[in-house]
């Protein structure tokens, strides 16, 4: 439920900016999704392991991955 409250917030505030400042969130946005992928590369084995809540690093992957298309897709 929080993801889906972020994304309709995300929606309601994107059609209240103007076209420059939406531009801006999307850099904003492309930029996260490049940080995050730098840092799933960086990460330690221990800190990839789904015992502990933790994705390991193929699912990793493939949730950034899911993320990135609803982005783009924003």
């Amino acid at each position: 439920g929080h993801a889906e409250l972020s994304w309709a917030l995300h929606g309601w505030l994107m059609g209240r900016l103007s076209e420059d400042e939406r531009a801006q969130v999307r850099v904003a946005m492309d930029a996260s999704v490049e940080t995050l992928a730098g840092e799933l590369g960086q990460r330690p084995a221990e800190m990839m392991n789904p015992a502990l809540g933790l994705p390991d690093a193929e699912t990793a992957r493939s949730l950034l991955g899911e993320f990135e298309r609803h982005i783009a897709a924003a």
